[in-house]
């Protein structure tokens, strides 16, 4: 578990996953999958300071990271071309997870070791983030801590 200075809860690791049943050895096809971690980047506080924490602890040679952030569609409280909608989400993030790669290649890890990725069309964050985690088989998933949606805050 890695929390903060101030005792806040940043993300959890566990090996006991990637344990073959009824052995204390890993696995080695599933101690691959832990060297690929996904961030879902949402540009909040909490996120950057666990890419902060990430970028520390992980051997910046064998890791692969992905930032990765969902473009919700737009909600009902929008109006507009959701084709523009997205588009200019995407514009307005690209700029920002860029920035983020570059911290994280400034932490020592690789260049080519950190893609970002912008998926769109998705309802809803959390379920982009967890289908795209699955889709690429990542062994790690990095997230910040759970905000108000505008609809909790309405």
């Amino acid at each position: 578990m890695i929390v903060d200075q101030a005792g806040q809860f940043l993300f959890h690791l566990s090996f006991t996953d990637y344990q073959k049943p009824g052995s204390g050895e890993f696995c080695r096809h599933c101690l691959h999958r832990l060297n690929k971690i996904l961030v879902a980047f949402d540009e909040s506080k909490e996120i950057m300071r666990a890419v902060r924490h990430l970028g520390k602890m992980v051997n910046a040679d064998n890791c692969r990271i992905t930032l990765c952030h969902v473009v919700r569609s737009q909600s009902i409280f929008q109006k507009g071309d959701e084709e523009v909608w997205q588009r200019m989400e995407k514009e307005r993030m690209a700029p920002k997870l860029n920035e983020v790669k570059t911290c994280l290649c400034n932490m020592g890890i690789p260049m080519n070791n950190v893609s970002c990725e912008i998926l769109t069309d998705k309802i809803s964050r959390a379920s982009g983030v967890l289908e795209r985690a699955n889709e690429g088989k990542y062994g790690t998933l990095v997230i910040g801590r759970r905000g108000l949606t505008i609809v909790k805050e309405f």
